[in-house]
């Protein structure tokens, strides 16, 4: 997908740094398809499409268009596929369009012709082809009628149709960082907020697993003014979820946020190294998760799973923070916790080439048993640091 492309690009550093100057300015331009061949082609699938009673048809000609406009919105602007981009989305948004008074910012010479076909056609309300038409929606490039674009996708939100819902959570990510601030800013809390909040797990587990896609684009892609943090906390709530599908798919995506890339390789003394404010805020929740009053083995379990991923990473700051968490669920009375953790503590000590005791001992003592002595009796706080350290030993 489009959107896992632009993640890999940022996990990597993004795009600075270019080539040095040649002495000369290059612009180059990369054309897949004739401008001609554009033209009729759209031409053809309109009359197809408006034409035809075969849904199986319509769902296969809009995957069609999904990979025209993919491949169309790398070329450059100036291409008639700018202006065939406003006929593409209006035969994608035919299954809504009906009911809305105004059109926005679409640009059709033939409007009411579009409404007309809007109104009679059988396929309109099949939520497969909703689901399909979501996918090119998200797809366009950010110019395209945004406006009426973020229309269309509260529409689909209002109906709550369980096979479009899903599609909405996976394509979003990909649709902020193309339409961007044009009309995407009140959207993103609407869309979060309905996804991760709906009663079905098909739904929820398609948000959760978008959620580092989603992350990438609000916090690299576009220019919208958004609470990341708070976006955070919303999505973070979903560990509590009973699911097991729902958890694992957050919990293998967070690594990426709480580990900044571009920092040099880790040392062991951690505590100069820059920490991520995205970073600080998951910490901070998984805290408020295993210090409240007698949480569940489910929660607890979570937050181990969440950490599992995170000590596979360079954790820079953060280390102290993670391995406090860990010590922490040593102290819950739950073996299965207990086994999890102690094995969680391990990797994160292979994963900084040193020794369980010089991890809990050396580097980290006085801040462990200073949350340690909070939350047990303070003479067992030794024991519990020596046990740890020598079970691995």
């Amino acid at each position: 997908m489009l959107s896992e492309a632009f993640c890999k690009w940022c996990d990597s550093g993004g795009g600075g740094g270019g080539g040095g100057s040649v002495g000369m300015e290059v612009e180059t331009l990369l054309q897949f398809f004739p401008d001609a061949w554009l033209t009729t082609a759209t031409d053809s699938l309109l009359t197809v499409i408006t034409m035809s009673k075969d849904i199986s048809l319509v769902l296969h000609l809009l995957d069609l268009f999904w990979g025209l406009i993919w491949t169309c919105s790398i070329i450059e602007p100036g291409s008639s596929a700018c202006h065939l981009a406003h006929t593409w989305l209006a035969l994608a948004t035919l299954p809504w369009m009906a009911t809305e008074v105004k059109l926005m910012d679409l640009k059709l010479v033939n409007a009411r012709q579009f409404t007309h076909w809007s109104a009679k056609l059988k396929w309109n309300e099949d939520v497969r082809v909703k689901s399909k038409s979501i996918r090119v929606i998200a797809v366009l490039p950010g110019n395209v009628a945004p406006r009426w674009r973020c229309q269309v996708v509260r529409a689909a939100l209002s109906e709550r149709e369980a096979q479009v819902m899903p599609q909405i959570a996976t394509c979003f990510p990909l649709m902020v960082q193309q339409v961007g601030s044009e009309g995407g800013q009140q959207l993103v809390g609407e869309v979060v907020g309905a996804v991760i909040n709906s009663p079905d797990t098909a739904t929820v587990r398609a948000a959760a697993h978008s959620f580092r896609q989603l992350l990438c684009a609000l916090l690299h892609l576009t220019s919208l003014r958004i609470d990341n943090t708070h976006v955070i906390n919303q999505y973070l709530f979903l560990l509590s979820n009973p699911d097991k599908s729902v958890v694992s798919a957050l919990a293998g995506n967070i690594g990426i946020l709480v580990c900044p890339p571009g920092q040099p390789p880790p040392s062991q003394d951690s505590k100069n190294l820059i920490v991520s404010k995205e970073g600080e805020a998951i910490l901070l929740h998984l805290n408020d998760i295993v210090k409240e009053y007698n949480p569940t083995t489910q929660t607890v379990l979570a937050v181990l799973e969440v950490l599992h991923h995170l000590v596979k990473r360079p954790l820079y700051g953060l280390t102290g923070g993670v391995l406090v968490l860990l010590v922490i669920c040593l102290v819950i009375q739950d073996r299965t916790a207990l086994v999890q953790a102690h094995l969680t503590i391990h990797a994160l000590a292979s994963t900084l080439h040193i020794t369980l005791r010089d991890l809990l001992y050396t580097r980290h003592r006085h801040s462990l048993a200073q949350v340690l002595c909070e939350i047990m009796n303070p003479g067992e706080v030794a024991a519990l640091l020596n046990h740890v350290a020598e079970v691995f030993h």
